[in-house]
């Protein structure tokens, strides 16, 4: 015990502070990070993305290769995931063969995230792209990517709160068409967003070329 003391004792000379006595290193990381908008703390911050996992999946209205509802077997595979950032494509819910259902809610419902954003609309005539993600969306605009040589290739560009801090989400389905001019002038249009929106950023999407 009096060994203990002495250390005690010894540490306060030095200016340092032991565990226990109410003014640990540690406390420090439970304060508002500056910078931070959102007033988490840093713990919280590092919990929202350590680590972040994306995934895109061309989701074919809710059908299957044959032709059968899928909806169901979609949303308990992407919840499988545990993906908090989720980019679907081919989402368009106003088409007769699916009796105008709406798959891209369905699956945020199953999956329990609540912030979405459908892309463009119908009335643009894609085949559609969505966002579903744990993150709040600060921001989204969304586009029509240059599509003069084949069908209209959507794109979503949101800015999500990954914990406090700003992340630049791209969804973007490509043609289906392998030409060059729009596969050229989609990129081209990406890369430019981008350049514009600079910091973190993920791309989820396909891209209709061939390897090199």
């Amino acid at each position: 015990e009096l060994n203990k003391r002495e250390a005690d004792e010894s540490h306060k000379q030095h200016g340092h502070e032991l565990p226990g006595s109410g003014n640990e290193l540690g406390k420090d990381v439970n304060r508002p990070s500056v910078g931070n908008p959102s007033g988490q703390t840093l713990l919280d911050s590092a919990d929202a993305v350590s680590p972040i996992s994306a995934m895109i999946w061309t989701i074919h209205y809710g059908l299957d290769n044959y032709g059968v509802d899928s909806v169901s077997r979609l949303a308990k595979k992407i919840k499988d995931t545990g993906a908090g950032i989720i980019g679907l494509l081919e989402t368009d819910s106003l088409r007769v063969f699916n009796g105008n259902r709406d798959v891209v809610e369905y699956i945020a419902q199953q999956v329990g995230y609540t912030n979405i954003d459908y892309g463009p609309t119908t009335l643009d005539s894609t085949f559609g792209c969505a966002l579903i993600t744990k993150y709040r969306i600060l921001s989204v605009k969304r586009y029509i990517m240059p599509s003069p040589m084949g069908e209209l290739a959507c794109l979503i560009h949101a800015k999500l709160d990954i914990g406090g801090f700003t992340m630049n989400t791209y969804v973007g389905h490509w043609g289906n068409t392998d030409h060059v001019q729009d596969i050229k002038l989609q990129s081209q249009f990406l890369g430019e967003l981008a350049k514009a929106n600079p910091g973190p950023s993920v791309f989820l999407g396909y891209l209709t070329t061939k390897p090199s």
